[in-house]
């Protein structure tokens, strides 16, 4: 009973993977319980007196189980309940301490198993000071039917959305087709997507990965800081979204919508805590029930 408790609250949380431990571990609890009814009495039935070999291991086990200890514990928390109380709590305190600063979210690093060439290739990025690349915070611009996000209406949207996203000292640099190369003005991109035939064999690679064929959705990829944290990765994905919620001048008719791992895990955060004092709850009260019973 006490595995189900455990598991069965997590079927609360409304995380796929989190849902899938819980029906694992139901599943590893049910099977125990059925071979506990089953296989164990048979088994034992088999052995008779032979399970109290050898001799000197189950005189030792006989002592350790004598009702004389426990008897002695039980008498000691009736007669003081208040000081068990006092105790047990003292105790539930210092575990769960730690829960003070939980912070949920998607790790850093350690994704990758260790001595692979994803995890190899990641630390060389990381010492050359590029990590950021590798996880970076997708953007999606897209403007409404018929309009091209390149066209001269919302060029300038996009550069001041980029200006407001690179204030954030979080943030590295930003890939974009407002930032193809450095130095060039909104004039020049206007001219260069006057023609988005010519755009594209200019700039064949970075068009097909940052620019939709009918020209109406592009990506910005956000690169954060080597040094940013999970936190402050969340933050900054906060950050954008609240940009995108204030509709940039230029901006107001397009759809912005914020993508990416670091988003995935503010996504994350939201159900676990919201849901987190139910589980808790629930697992408490269940207890309790269990041990009145």
């Amino acid at each position: 009973l006490s595995g189900v408790v455990g598991f069965a609250p997590l079927l609360l949380i409304p995380v796929p993977e989190t849902r899938s431990i819980a029906i694992g571990g139901l599943i590893v609890v049910a099977v125990a319980v059925a071979l506990a009814v089953t296989l164990l009495p048979a088994s034992l039935a088999l052995l008779g007196r032979a399970i109290d070999a050898p001799r000197w291991l189950a005189r030792r086990l006989a002592w350790y189980h004598h009702p004389l200890f426990w008897e002695r514990w039980a008498r000691w928390l009736g007669h003081h309940p208040y000081r068990a109380v006092v105790i047990g709590g003292i105790l539930v305190a210092a575990i769960t301490w730690p829960l003070a600063g939980i912070r949920i979210g998607l790790p850093r690093v350690g994704w990758f198993p260790a001595g692979t060439d994803a995890e190899r290739g990641a630390e060389t990025m990381e010492r050359i000071g590029s990590r950021g690349v590798l996880e970076p915070i997708r953007v999606v611009l897209q403007a409404p039917p018929g309009q091209r996000i390149v066209g001269v209406r919302y060029l300038l949207g996009l550069r001041r959305f980029s200006d407001a996203v690179k204030a954030d000292t979080a943030v590295s640099s930003i890939r974009s087709v407002g930032n193809i190369q450095p130095g060039m003005s909104t004039l020049q991109y206007s001219f260069l997507y006057s023609d988005p035939k010519r755009a594209r064999q200019q700039y064949p690679d970075f068009l097909s990965a940052y620019l939709s064929n009918d020209d109406r959705t592009t990506v910005m990829d956000v690169v954060l800081t080597d040094s940013t944290s999970l936190p402050e990765a969340m933050d900054v994905v906060r950050h954008l979204r609240r940009i995108a919620r204030d509709r940039v001048l230029g901006l107001a008719s397009v759809g912005v919508y914020v993508g990416g791992f670091w988003s995935s895990g503010v996504g994350l955060q939201k159900p676990l805590l919201s849901r987190f004092p139910l589980l808790v709850g629930l697992a408490v009260v269940t207890t309790a029930i269990m041990l009145v019973m």
